[in-house]
């Protein structure tokens, strides 16, 4: 069993147009797409009053916990989706009683 290669040579593969021929978009455009939005998110934040710090350390939190959601639902299945207390038999009280029949 050999290894693909030293980490560096699969990232310059990835930021190069190699091993992107199959994609819809090639990885240096997405690269560069999640940079411009992450920076247009930050100058939103800082419009509306946020310092530069908060901003990037919240949109960072924010980023990494909805990947990890998205990569243990794409893992879990199309089945177990659902929160406790968030369908809409439930009210806003997670109470059992609260429930509607």
């Amino acid at each position: 069993m050999g290894r693909a290669g030293p980490p560096d040579v699969n990232l310059q593969r990835a930021i190069s147009h190699q091993g992107s021929t199959t994609e819809p978009l090639p990885y240096p455009v997405a690269i560069l797409g999640a940079g411009v939005g992450f920076v247009l998110l930050v100058f939103f934040f800082i419009q509306i009053g946020v310092t530069i710090s908060i901003a990037v350390i919240f949109l960072t939190i924010y980023l990494v916990v909805v990947i990890a959601i998205t990569c243990m639902r794409a893992e879990a299945g199309i089945f177990v989706y659902n929160f406790h207390y968030t369908s809409p038999r439930c009210s806003s009280s997670p109470t059992p009683s609260a429930a509607v029949a």
